[in-house]
């Protein structure tokens, strides 16, 4: 397991976050791991054995995609934490030319008919 010392922790909230991060990334491993198993059994079984390893190997999969949005969010919670809360807002202008269209952020109906 890699420490939680190399993520550079700045304080004990972000200690905290960094044995969170790294537990949750120890156990997504070792659940693909238990996935991987059961995805190998199948290839080697048939009837309801291959049946019960194909559905614990589904089960596992459910568990993992879990665990790495888990590890994800956990993520920007780091980063949040280190950007002391602060979000930055960037606008962007367009230039659209003369007689030119452009639709941003809305919809636009296209053609007669329908409802105004």
């Amino acid at each position: 397991m890699i420490p939680p010392t190399q993520i550079q922790a700045g304080d004990a909230l972000e200690r905290m976050l960094a044995h969170q991060l790294a537990t949750t990334h120890v156990l997504a491993m070792k659940a693909a791991a238990v996935m991987g198993q059961q995805l190998d059994l199948a290839d080697r079984t048939m009837g309801t054995a291959k049946q019960a390893a194909c559905a614990e190997a589904a089960r596992m999969a459910g568990v993992v995609a879990r665990m790495n949005g888990s590890f994800q969010v956990g993520m920007q919670t780091l980063q949040r934490v280190r950007a002391g809360g602060q979000q930055t807002v960037v606008v962007q202008h367009n230039y659209v030319g003369e007689g030119g269209q452009a639709v941003i952020g809305g919809q636009q109906q296209v053609g007669g008919g329908g409802v105004p």
